[in-house]
């Protein structure tokens, strides 16, 4: 009973280590999406400037 406990908690880290590090990924590929959007038209560049 404790082995089996002790892996489902195993596999729990598991899933939540992935899942976090997907998340992760996900993020810096939108974060490189919208750069370069950013690049590719200037003018919410400038949006993003008035905005600060």
């Amino acid at each position: 009973m404790l082995k089996a406990n002790g892996t489902l908690t195993d596999f729990k880290e598991r899933a939540m280590a992935f899942y976090y590090s997907s998340w992760e990924k996900l993020g810096d590929f939108f974060h490189i999406a919208v750069g370069s959007l950013r690049l590719s038209w200037q003018p919410t560049n400038k949006i993003a400037e008035a905005i600060r």
